[in-house]
């Protein structure tokens, strides 16, 4: 027993051992964001007790306090613990800030990420989109089965047959397909890489393009131009206007050669066209979102300033909906960020929540390619968050982990001790990720 506290004590007072652990773990985090959630909160849990381990919380905290993106954050989560107060239901309201207390991951990640580590977190980011994108294209053309699994614990399962997003539901998996395809197209052109490497990424950069066009994510169609709009405007100023020629052009022969995406353009008329109607069908899956942010406007009014409470959002509007109109009350969620903060917390917190996006663009790093990253994520976000809210599935842990990664100096170290060679890291990372992932899948069946 007393050898064994001795190696924790020599444990705990080794930092960077237990610095170099977390980054390999903020690695493999990355890879299963875009893949399972299921995995990702098991490594942060690990993460969170290596942090503690290492000890000096308050000095890491007062640091990074200092960062006003880390400020903001924090305060739209206050925004939620606050407006607790006036909440009916506490349950729903406990249960909106247990997703949303993810913003404090930044504080984990900003005081332990090292400068070194930033290409390996995006890279694991890549090579996960490159998996969803090999899977999707083998549904996509019959080379495997449209989900695939043991029981009830999948693998991968496509949205619906016929959409093949594998492992996100094709409104977060177009979108984050969008950020990917500029994030990619910066590398090719812009990264200090070998150039077989390079080649690789244009294949991946065209492939992903298109993989956007065969699944149904119409959020992920939206996302796609303004973002490549965005990459040009960004390094290429002189040449947006040819730019924006040749997007349409693309734009053009996507709708052309994707049967699915021509017919979620035609379901998309039929649904406005029902909705145009002087008695408005909300019956479709436009439809129940556009009745039920109709029926909001009444209950923002009435709540102008403050909002209804922490959680009771739903409730709210459902109290609202006519009973010709009941179609409206199988919608999940409000479908809508924005909306959900305004009826939630107000005018008051939905500028809490834009400050964020203010914050954002005024933090300003040396690297501009980092620079480049932080925009572009946070552009895709702003714009999933208009049909989706930012807690589920993928996009705010994206978002944070991006935010920090583009946030640390290339220069920081956290590890003062040099760090393994490239082969050694890369058998531990996926070491890391076959145990965690497999004792995830197991787990599932007990």
């Amino acid at each position: 027993m007393n050898h064994l506290y001795t190696k924790f004590l020599e444990l705990r007072s080794d930092k960077d051992r237990l610095t170099l652990w977390m980054n390999n773990l903020i690695v493999v985090y990355m890879f299963f964001v875009p893949i399972t959630a299921a995995v990702t909160s098991r490594i942060f849990i690990v993460i969170l007790i290596l942090f503690f381990l290492r000890g000096n919380i308050v000095h890491y905290a007062r640091e990074v306090w200092k960062n006003r993106v880390v400020r903001a954050f924090s305060y739209f989560l206050m925004v939620y613990f606050i407006w607790l107060i006036g909440s009916d239901s506490l349950i729903n309201g406990w249960h909106s800030i247990s997703h949303v207390k993810n913003v404090l991951y930044l504080f984990v990640f900003l005081t332990v990420i090292d400068g070194r580590y930033i290409n390996r977190i995006i890279g694991a980011f890549i090579v996960a989109m490159m998996v969803s994108e090999i899977l999707s294209y083998s549904m996509f053309f019959g080379i495997i089965p449209w989900e695939f699994g043991i029981g009830d614990r999948f693998f991968y399962k496509a949205f619906c047959v016929g959409d093949p997003s594998p492992f996100l539901h094709h409104i977060h998996y177009g979108v984050v397909l969008a950020f990917t395809v500029v994030l990619l197209a910066q590398k090719v052109l812009y990264a200090k890489e070998d150039i077989r490497l390079k080649a690789i990424m244009f294949f991946f950069t065209l492939t992903a393009s298109a993989n956007i066009f065969v699944t149904g994510g119409r959020t992920g169609y939206i996302a796609f131009f303004p973002l490549l709009a965005f990459f040009f405007f960004y390094y290429h100023r002189k040449w947006i206007l040819p730019a924006l020629i040749g997007i349409s052009i693309f734009a053009g022969a996507m709708y052309q050669s994707s049967d699915l995406l021509q017919n979620k353009v035609a379901q998309t008329v039929i649904e406005i066209e029902k909705l145009a109607q002087p008695t408005a069908d909300f019956d479709s899956s436009l439809g129940q979102r556009v009745g039920f942010w109709i029926y909001s406007l009444e209950v923002i009014k009435d709540n102008f300033w403050f909002g209804v409470g922490t959680g009771d959002s739903m409730d709210e509007v459902f109290k609202r909906v006519l009973p010709k109109d009941d179609e409206v009350k199988s919608i999940a969620h409000e479908h809508n960020q924005y909306i959900s903060v305004m009826l939630q917390f107000g005018l008051i917190g939905l500028l809490a929540f834009l400050n964020i996006f203010y914050q954002i663009y005024k933090y300003r790093p040396k690297d501009e390619s980092l620079r480049f990253i932080q925009l572009a994520i946070t552009m895709a976000i702003a714009m999933g968050l208009t049909m989706t809210i930012f807690n589920l599935r993928v996009f705010l842990h994206l978002w944070i982990l991006m935010l920090a990664v583009s946030m640390i100096d290339r220069k920081h170290r956290s590890i003062q001790r040099d760090i393994q060679e490239n082969r050694v890291f890369l058998f531990q990372v996926i070491g890391i990720g076959a145990v965690f992932y497999t004792a995830v899948f197991i787990k599932g069946f007990f």
